[in-house]
């Protein structure tokens, strides 16, 4: 019977998927939109269909998840149980394993009673997998959310902190991301049609709209828009239009994406803060690459370029959508690397 390994990156906006053949090739890599904030049932669905579609239920396998921190749970710790929870009743527990802080594999009740070990360590499977794969470089995935910064020196991941609030504090957390991101979170203020002007301090618009906008995400998304509507261009612009007490229609195209550029280079420069904070923190040498996945590998190569870094790419390692991936498609060879 041929073996198959899939790896769960089991997030609070999204769900991602990655399956291994018994060679360690990834043969699927996949991305659907989780709202767990509405609740753990919006998962035992999304599991289900999951199951169907990629017809790996005989599988091994792993698992990492950040939707614990969804504000439908009490806690992280209730967030941790009631996600591994919610997979065991559809999955065989045997055939399941938990990525921890720990470099084990844990069971998923040993990851409920040590949920400390297991909570938002997505970042450290990747940095753990391309440590295989490379002596040094600055692991930058950039998400729809969020973006983690890491370190690799002599083939390991280098860090400061394990937990999100360390990790914040050391640069090497980020929470800003190519989609989920409002606008309100990068700038109170902004150039527009002449003038310096204060910004509405809602939620009308978020990143998604300016990088639709700048071309450079495309209109399929996976995800939910501010308002609901699609991610056509005339939609991004009218959210955008918001932001400035105004509609699309009032001021040109050209007018529309000058802003949305000017709110990139803002997205731009965070990251420049906490990329330089992370490499002075472990004294990264100069040639050191970027090594750029996640939904936003585009900005992460801005990022290079602005660092002088070269930029160093995984397409011997990786399909371009299972980079996207990166954390699922990491756990899809790790467990296949250990458990063949």
């Amino acid at each position: 019977m041929t073996r198959y390994y899939s790896g769960w990156d089991i997030g609070g906006a999204h769900l991602k998927v990655s399956r291994c053949n018994a060679a360690g090739e990834i043969i699927h890599s996949r991305e659907w939109v989780c709202p767990l904030w509405r609740g753990i049932q919006e998962l035992d669905k999304l599991v289900n269909q999951v199951l169907s579609e990629l017809n790996n239920e005989n599988d091994f396998h792993f698992l990492t998840l950040t939707g614990e921190s969804a504000d439908c749970f009490r806690d992280r710790q209730h967030g941790v149980n009631e996600i591994l929870s919610c997979i065991g009743k559809q999955i065989a527990a045997e055939k399941c394993r938990v990525f921890s802080a720990s470099d084990r594999w844990l069971s998923l009740s040993a990851a409920q009673q040590n949920w400390h070990q297991v909570a938002s360590m997505n970042w450290l499977a990747t940095a753990s997998w391309l440590g295989q794969h490379i002596e040094s470089g600055l692991l930058v995935d950039i998400g729809s959310t969020t973006t983690d910064i890491i370190a690799i020196k002599h083939h390991r991941p280098a860090l400061a902190g394990l937990t999100d609030q360390a990790r914040l504090r050391s640069g090497e957390l980020v929470y800003t991301g190519v989609i989920r991101t409002p606008l309100i979170a990068l700038a109170q203020q902004v150039p527009f049609a002449g003038y310096q002007q204060h910004v509405a301090n809602e939620l009308f618009a978020t990143t998604g709209d300016i990088w639709r906008i700048c071309h450079a995400l495309p209109a399929t998304i996976q995800d939910i828009s501010a308002d609901g509507q699609s991610w056509q261009l005339a939609h991004c612009r009218q959210r955008l239009a918001r932001m400035v007490g105004t509609d699309a229609g009032q001021f040109t195209a050209e007018q529309w994406l000058t802003l949305a550029n000017w709110y990139a280079e803002q997205q731009l420069q965070q990251l420049i803060v906490s990329a330089n904070q992370v490499v002075q923190q472990h004294s990264l040498g100069d040639e050191d690459p970027i090594i750029a996945v996640g939904i936003g590998h585009f900005l992460a190569k801005r990022l290079a370029k602005a660092l002088h870094r070269p930029i160093q790419s995984l397409n011997k390692n990786l399909s371009q959508q299972a980079a996207i991936g990166a954390p699922a498609s990491a756990l899809a060879l790790l467990g296949w690397r250990q458990f063949t």
